[in-house]
């Protein structure tokens, strides 16, 4: 899993045959499918282990914080900073992509949801759910791959400054029909704590 890991972070699964997996973790090709079925069965467990159980452990800032905005803007600094601390699980979560799929299932699901709750609440303005939703969830995937990426060029103009997860935060929240000052105030406030899972894979480096 650490190996299928790895190469999937860097090149998404379609660009990764079981062979690859199998050469990268020293074991032989027919050992693959005493674990799994398929390529496809061990990027959805990958999911599962890196994805799924972040999200769901996540969504218990709503337990603290009852304004839609600041759960959305916490949710989102979580994100970047996580995606900075342990590069080769943001790069997974950018290899899984944004689609209709993806609103279903980890982050695009609660994300989803907690959309709708503050459009509900009327904290948020929507004149398109959908791409309301697009344009947020694009916004925090841009961050993340800012962290996980763009700092590592050595030419990048722009770095990985400390406070790119409060700006980005600051400026989805402004997609959501919030004032700039208002926002840049919620998402410069104290993170909530949340107790979120170590990557049990161990991987903290491409």
């Amino acid at each position: 899993m650490r190996a299928a890991l790895h190469l999937m972070s860097a090149k998404g699964m379609d660009g990764v045959a079981i062979q690859d997996i199998t050469n990268a973790a020293d074991v032989g090709f027919g050992s693959f499918y005493n674990y799994f079925p398929s390529k496809e069965a061990i990027f959805q467990t990958l999911k599962d282990e890196l994805i799924e159980h972040y999200a769901a452990a996540l969504d218990k800032l709503g337990e603290q914080v009852t304004d839609p905005a600041e759960k959305i803007a916490a949710s989102a600094r979580y994100t970047i900073r996580h995606g900075r601390a342990d590069s080769v699980w943001g790069k997974f979560v950018l290899a899984t992509n944004f689609n209709r799929d993806s609103l279903r299932t980890g982050l695009g699901r609660y994300l989803l949801r907690d959309v709708m709750t503050g459009i509900e609440a009327e904290r948020f303005v929507c004149h398109d759910l959908a791409s309301l939703v697009v344009a947020v969830g694009s916004t925090i995937l841009g961050g993340l791959m800012a962290e996980v990426t763009m700092s590592e060029q050595a030419d990048d103009p722009f770095g990985s400054p400390d406070d790119l997860p409060e700006k980005v935060s600051a400026t989805l929240l402004t997609t959501l029909g919030l004032p700039w000052s208002e926002a840049w105030a919620i998402a410069s406030r104290p993170l909530p704590v949340v107790d979120l899972p170590v990557n049990p894979l161990g991987a903290r480096s491409a």
